[in-house]
């Protein structure tokens, strides 16, 4: 069997039969099931051995990426209601009756920028 590492470490890159380039040669996997925590072994000496710092980092990276995607998803709500505050205010300009309670979409806004900078203020 054929692995991939990346600074002696795992990167789920493998081959039962035949050759991977740049993999080298290994008896077995990492003793893990789960993809993540296969990721914090390190080939030391023929023998895999689990690095706890090394996962920590990997569940550090996918709860940053988490949060990043999160907030992206909140600052696209938030533009998709620009067209309204645009809207209201055409209408304000030219004397008519606003089409969209103001109130209410400055709330529904509002609640939206205190989630994004909730997210953006807060530590994985």
């Amino acid at each position: 069997m054929q692995v991939l590492l990346k600074d002696n470490y795992f990167t789920g890159n493998y081959v039962v039969n035949g050759k991977l380039k740049d993999g080298i040669e290994v008896k077995g996997l990492p003793p893990e099931k789960d993809n993540k925590k296969m990721l914090a072994y390190k080939l030391e000496n023929e023998k895999w051995v689990f690095d706890e710092s090394k996962y920590q980092e990997i569940l550090n990276a996918e709860a940053e990426e988490e949060k990043q995607a999160k907030i992206k998803e909140l600052q696209s709500e938030l533009n998709e209601s620009d067209y309204k505050i645009i809207k209201c205010n055409e209408y304000e300009l030219a004397g008519l009756e606003l089409p969209y309670d103001i109130e209410e979409l400055h709330k529904q806004r509002q609640a939206l920028r205190d989630e994004i900078n909730k997210l953006q203020e807060s530590e994985v």
